[in-house]
């Protein structure tokens, strides 16, 4: 095999590589006090929230958001963060997950040439429309004293796809709250 011949196969193969972990990633945001030192949280409590005002998020589902909070004590337990009881805590967390429904649409043309002479040939286009739901999870990082002021922010979101079972609904919030929590604490420096 010459030398190009390998090269080829090795920017083909990164390139395969490349767009399967696109494929696969979790597009995710943060926000955060850049004048906060992040090195002071350790014990974190979960904060309640007050009851929705509006229309009900994924989060009034009881599955849904023990899911979440379970998916995010394992994530900050291996971080060195430990639950802890409110009054204890140095930072409080919160939740919220909302739902939009999104719109794809795909035109595909199919035909061929011009025909004889450059007259003619036959062809279509087909397009497509689909409706599909996009799900958000938003952390937020609320400081433990009067002001309850929010430290950090971080959301992910991933297109809902229909999950049979609960095990496998786990491991989707597992990959979504993994994917959030990589950015904190943030780089501050």
């Amino acid at each position: 095999m010459s030398m190009i011949n390998r090269t080829l196969r090795l920017g083909v193969l990164i390139a395969v590589l490349a767009f399967a972990t696109a494929c696969s990633s979790v597009p995710v945001n943060q926000d955060y006090d850049p004048a906060y030192d992040f090195s002071q949280l350790g014990s974190y409590a979960w904060m309640e929230r007050p009851p929705a005002s509006g229309k009900p998020d994924l989060t009034d589902n009881q599955l849904v958001n023990s899911r979440v909070m379970k998916a995010f004590d394992d994530r900050m337990a291996t971080k060195g963060h430990r639950l802890t009881s409110a009054d204890q805590a140095s930072f409080l967390v919160t939740h919220y997950i909302s739902v939009d429904k999104k719109i794809r649409v795909n035109t595909s043309n199919y035909g061929y040439g011009y025909g004889y002479r450059g007259y003619g040939g036959a062809g279509y286009s087909d397009t497509t429309v689909r409706q599909y739901e996009v799900g958000e999870l938003i952390l937020d990082f609320v400081s433990n004293d009067d002001d309850k002021k929010l430290l950090w922010r971080g959301t992910g979101s991933s297109k809902i796809q229909d999950k049979r079972t609960p095990e496998e609904r786990q491991q989707v919030i597992t990959k979504v709250v993994d994917a959030v929590l990589k950015q904190f604490p943030p780089n501050t420096k």
